[in-house]
Formats: structure tokens, C-alpha cells, sequence
């Protein structure tokens, strides 16, 4: 870094230690080991997550002090109890493995790859790879359970009145409403025939 760089990190590590110490100056904290600067990058998010745990962290310790040092610790104090736990026996308890894990693993082993967990897809995942916030709609259908799952996409019913609109629709209509307009067609090409025949007739 240059010069003119590292003296503002100096101004700005004075500045944080002023603000952390309430506005004091910073040669009169006691305790330089609660004065903290931290680099961080929104960018690139390098460092934020331990700005945020060490923010929390302090609030902690901060919050706890101030129970501690208030006057309802004493009452309280003397209705907590940290419990300890303490081994039974010398029997050792390992955790439990299934034999299924433990054969995929010595498979992998054997095979000379690593065993690799897939991730699993989340609705987030899917939303960014479908063009986004506003763009993609989630299936909510698929999480049916059904008895059947080629259900889960069947047209749902249209209740009026109590019963089903399906059962009132006649799968033939489009096929009679054709021989009816075909039926209208002729008897207007009969009426007009008679009209005229009628009007020749007159004359």
C-alpha cells in the first residue's frame, strides 16, 4: 500500500476505536481488545459473514454484561442451575453408520472416487435458472400426493350449484351444431328457391 493509503486505514482504525469507545479518544480505552476493523467487500461478499458473526458475537457479550450487572440478576440467580452431564458407564457409544452408507462408501473407495451428496434443487435454484423473480411461477402441483401422481395435472372440476359442469357437456356438440347449421343452409336455399319461384309466378 502507499503512504497516503496506509494513513487513511490509521484514520479510519482511530475513527472505529473512538466510535467503539463511545467517543472517547482511543488512547484513553483501557480495553484496545474489544476495538475492532474489519475489511470487508460487498462485491466480492469477502469478510461479511465474519463482520456479521463478530457484530452478533459482541451484541452478545454486550446484552449479557448488562443482565449481569442489573439488579434483577439477584433474584434470579438463585433459580438457575447449570446442569452437567456425566458419563453413566466406561462403555463407549459410536455413532451408528447404516450398512448402506458403509457399502456406497467402500464402493467409492474401491472404485477410486470420492462420494460426492448431490444437491438437491431448490425453488430458488429453479426461479434463477427460469428467468428470475417475477418471471418464473412455481409448480405447486408437484408436491401432490396422490395415489396416483399422473393425477397431479389432471383438469380440476367446475362446481355450480352444486353439481359438475363436466356432466352437462356433450362431447358430440361441435358435431350437431355442424349438421344443424347445415340443416339451417338448406331450408334458407329451399325458402329462397320458393320465394322466387313464387315472384316469377306473379309476374
Amino acid at each position: 500500500l502507499s503512504v497516503d493509503e496506509q494513513k487513511l486505514l490509521r484514520d479510519m482504525e482511530s475513527e472505529a476505536r473512538r466510535i467503539s469507545s463511545g467517543g472517547a479518544s482511543s488512547s484513553s480505552s483501557s480495553d484496545s481488545s474489544e476495538q475492532y476493523l474489519m475489511t470487508m467487500s460487498t462485491l466480492t461478499e469477502d469478510g461479511v459473514m465474519t463482520v456479521k458473526q463478530t457484530a452478533c458475537d459482541r451484541l452478545l457479550n454486550f446484552r449479557v454484561e448488562m443482565k449481569v450487572s442489573g439488579k434483577r440478576i439477584t433474584d434470579v440467580l438463585n433459580r438457575m442451575h447449570v446442569a452437567v452431564p456425566k458419563s453413566r458407564d466406561s462403555q463407549s457409544r459410536p455413532p451408528v453408520i447404516p450398512p448402506s452408507v458403509l457399502a456406497a462408501r467402500e464402493a467409492a473407495a474401491a472404485a477410486g472416487k470420492q462420494l460426492q451428496q448431490q444437491k438437491q434443487k431448490t425453488e430458488k435454484d429453479l426461479q434463477e435458472e427460469h428467468g428470475g423473480a417475477g418471471v418464473y411461477s412455481a409448480d405447486l402441483r408437484k408436491h401432490y400426493e396422490l395415489k396416483d401422481p399422473s393425477w397431479r395435472y389432471d383438469i380440476m372440476p367446475e362446481i355450480l350449484d352444486g353439481h359438475n359442469i363436466a356432466d352437462f357437456i356433450d362431447p358430440d356438440i361441435d358435431a350437431k351444431l355442424a349438421e344443424l347449421e347445415r340443416e339451417e343452409e338448406q331450408e334458407e336455399a329451399q325458402h329462397q328457391q320458393e320465394v322466387s319461384v313464387c315472384v316469377f309466378v306473379c309476374i
